[in-house]
């Protein structure tokens, strides 16, 4: 079986820590992150670094993970509903929308 790919948007202290948390139960980590010196691009197995509105971007983390994450309420609820359609997004782009 091969080992899960977890995607995280937000490259902050939280990233940070649910990277170093997968790690210990054998789950990879991306993270894309518009900050180029974000804390967790020490602790991840990949880091993208970007706009969130990138297009380009955007496909290549989608390509790089199973599963999505984010760290923030502040990533832009569309461009979580366009991931949700073709990998999982936790929580759903909905919440994100709710607790903005």
């Amino acid at each position: 079986m091969n080992q899960p790919v977890l995607g995280i948007i937000g490259g902050g202290q939280l990233g940070s820590m649910l990277s170093e948390a997968a790690k210990k139960v054998d789950i990879k980590t991306v993270v894309l992150s518009d900050d180029p010196d974000a804390p967790a691009k020490n602790f991840v197995n990949k880091f993208i670094y970007g706009k969130y509105n990138d297009t380009k971007i955007i496909t290549e983390f989608v390509n790089s993970v199973d599963l999505v994450t984010y760290e923030f309420e502040n990533i832009p609820f569309d461009i979580l509903n366009e991931i949700n359609k073709s990998k999982s997004v936790l929580p759903k782009p909905e919440i994100n929308s709710l607790i903005k």
